[in-house]
């Protein structure tokens, strides 16, 4: 027996759609907000209020689809299956992964958001504080500013010179983005394998779970090595972050 969970990969990858949607419309607005001023305060105080609010959002969104993702698997499971699933397995497995509990390291979504905030602010004090040791103008920090909060701009790095050296800037919307689609993706496989257990209690049979890859242009090697691998549940790594990949249990029944 089979279960490929088609209908839930579907809906997991559409979420995680409408969430880079979303983030970037919140990103842009901060952008269109910003552009305009030419004073290195004001700039700092509206990155400073609205990404505050950038990140209470992220967190109430990701905790509402991590549970819509984890019920509507379950379904499928149910619908499948014909095993009745606990009242509270979705609880648990949503306290497992913002919790961290699947992590080594001390990890919650609450830090993982509260972190991205603190970067942000950091990414634009060390801009400013290489615009004026360099003597720039309010117009010319702001300059250098917009294009590292500008979803919209085609550069994914920006390179700064400092007195302690080269200050390397990423696209700051990237981070969120990538927050949101990895819990979504591992709350996904959480789900997968506490399932592949309750097949194995229920029905007293071995149970294996196949990993599929994306394949995608964009698969990195080690996914591309774990394609079409079987793992007991007890021992399927956890993906990497930003994953796509597939889980699959097979079992006799």
């Amino acid at each position: 027996m089979k279960l490929r969970f088609k209908k839930s990969l579907k809906f997991r990858n559409d979420l995680m759609r409408k969430e880079h949607e979303s983030s970037f419309q919140w990103y842009m607005r901060v952008y269109k907000s910003l552009r305009h001023s030419h004073s290195v305060s004001a700039v700092k105080r509206g990155v400073r209020t609205m990404y505050e609010a950038i990140a209470k959002d992220t967190k109430k969104r990701t905790e509402q689809d991590l549970r819509k993702l984890i019920e509507y698997t379950v379904d499928e499971f149910e619908d499948k299956t014909g095993i009745e699933v606990a009242e509270d397995f979705v609880s648990d497995i949503i306290s497992t992964v913002i919790m961290g509990k699947l992590y080594k390291e001390k990890w919650t979504l609450d830090k993982a958001v509260k972190s991205i905030d603190e970067k942000t602010q950091a990414i634009i004090d060390g801009i400013i504080e290489s615009g004026q040791k360099q003597g720039k103008t309010d117009a010319e920090i702001v300059q250098d500013i917009l294009p590292v909060i500008n979803p919209n701009d085609s550069q994914y790095q920006h390179t700064f010179t400092t007195d302690s050296g080269t200050l390397y800037v990423p696209k700051i919307d990237g981070a969120t983005d990538r927050l949101m689609r990895t819990t979504l993706e591992h709350g996904y496989q959480e789900t997968v394998k506490e399932l592949a257990e309750l097949v194995e209690e229920k029905l007293d049979t071995k149970v294996m779970i196949r990993w599929i890859s994306a394949l995608a242009h964009n698969t990195c090697e080690l996914c591309e090595s774990r394609h079409n691998q079987l793992y007991e549940p007890s021992e399927l790594p956890l993906e990497h972050p930003n994953g796509q990949c597939e889980f699959c249990i097979e079992y006799h029944d």
